[in-house]
């Protein structure tokens, strides 16, 4: 029942999209980070806040929250963020969580500490499998991507490591078409990897998946970018915009924008 009710949201978003992109109404003193979606609302993190959407972007709830806001997840009525309000890329210095939100209401329910379980700046989270899967920053030198797996109720389960290094880690993380899908800042903008983090492939697509990325049960995927414009009120400083455009996913291509 539940499957049949997803697809049946999934289809009112992709039905909701006939332009092909839309934005996400607000403009926020941080850029996209992340993406998420239950099939009929977007959810949207700016680094200092996160939002929700409709389909079309109009706003329905929005919350401050504390920097750094990474890329997020949705799973049964609760949005997990993966946070670090400390050093990224480095040693140590690094202060990671996932916080919990209220889907609906966008009520912060739990800032749970991430300790030394992954060590460089939580910034990207999925759910997959009945689980959660934390990555993010990576310091230079080092060989391995890190992936740590948690139950829902935020314990430990497992540190996966990927024999990978892409500069500054992991920015998002979806599974998708069988694999798992990171965005970095690199080029290529993204990889790919088998379930298990393994037969690792660069992945494809004509937008980076860096700053948010969702997969919708009829495999629309909606790549997230982020233009902006100077502050008014501050120009050294930008005021940021979510933007949302549909694709589609083509074998051994990767993701292609819908024309």
């Amino acid at each position: 029942m539940k499957a049949k009710l997803f697809i049946v949201l999934a289809m009112i978003l992709t039905a909701s999209m006939q332009a092909k992109s839309f934005f996400c109404e607000g403009e926020y003193k941080g850029h996209l980070q992340g993406m998420t979606t239950d099939g009929k609302s977007i959810w949207w993190s700016f680094t200092v806040a996160i939002v929700k959407t409709d389909a079309e972007g109009k706003i329905i709830a929005e919350t401050k929250a504390d920097s750094h806001q990474g890329d997020l997840c949705w799973h049964d009525g609760k949005i997990y963020v993966a946070v670090n309000r400390g050093a990224f890329n480095k040693e140590t210095g690094h202060k990671d969580f996932i916080y919990v939100f209220d889907a609906d209401t966008l009520e912060l329910l739990q800032k749970h500490p991430i300790l030394d379980e992954y060590g460089h700046g939580a910034g990207a989270i999925a759910y997959h499998d009945g689980y959660l899967w934390l990555t993010g920053g990576l310091p230079k030198g080092h060989e391995n991507n890190i992936v740590c797996q948690y139950t829902l109720d935020l314990k430990l389960v497992k540190r996966h490591l990927i024999p990978h290094y892409t500069n500054m880690g992991v920015q998002t993380i979806n599974f998708a078409f069988g694999r798992w899908w990171f965005g970095v800042y690199d080029k290529p903008a993204q990889f790919t990897t088998d379930p298990n983090f393994g037969d690792i492939k660069p992945g494809g697509s004509q937008r980076g998946l860096a700053v948010g990325f969702v997969v919708l049960e009829d495999e629309t995927v909606i790549i997230g970018s982020t233009p902006s414009r100077p502050d008014p009120d501050n120009p050294k400083r930008k005021l940021w915009k979510g933007k949302g455009e549909a694709a589609t996913f083509v074998k051994d291509t990767g993701f292609v924008l819908q024309k």
